[in-house]
């Protein structure tokens, strides 16, 4: 029984699409649009208005109860 060695015919973190191999960045902007610069941009605004809202209620509780 003979053996075949496939790994040498794949790819980790690849996608073939037709005879091209896509890297896994392509593969990633391709299905997601955003890039990781504009996502990382978005949770640090999403974290800061997070907070601003925790000191707005937390500055208005302190005050009500005082």
């Amino acid at each position: 029984m003979s053996r075949h060695n496939y790994s040498s015919s794949r790819t980790v973190g690849a996608e073939i699409t037709g005879n091209r191999v896509l890297p896994k960045e392509a593969v990633l902007t391709k299905r997601w649009p955003m890039t990781p610069d504009r996502v990382a941009d978005l949770l640090a605004d999403l974290v800061f208005v997070m907070l601003m809202l925790l000191l707005f209620v937390w500055v208005g509780l302190w005050t009500f109860v005082d």
